[in-house]
């Protein structure tokens, strides 16, 4: 699943979710590294919006 990182304009690749808060996500490019962005309240602290794949979208409705 992929992430529109709102802050930084950039789609990363989420690695890890939880509940609709990223807890790792990595870039498209450099899948070995994984970043762990802020959370608070059990919210992240920057925005992003998360894609819907076209499989995804097909499967939902």
């Amino acid at each position: 699943m992929q992430a529109y990182d709102v802050t930084r304009k950039r789609v990363v690749n989420i690695e890890r979710e939880e509940n609709g808060v990223i807890i790792a996500y990595s870039l498209p490019d450099d899948s070995m590294n994984w970043f762990f962005p802020l959370i608070e309240n059990g919210k992240n602290v920057e925005p992003y919006e998360i894609l819907e794949s076209e499989q995804e979208s097909f499967i939902g409705g």
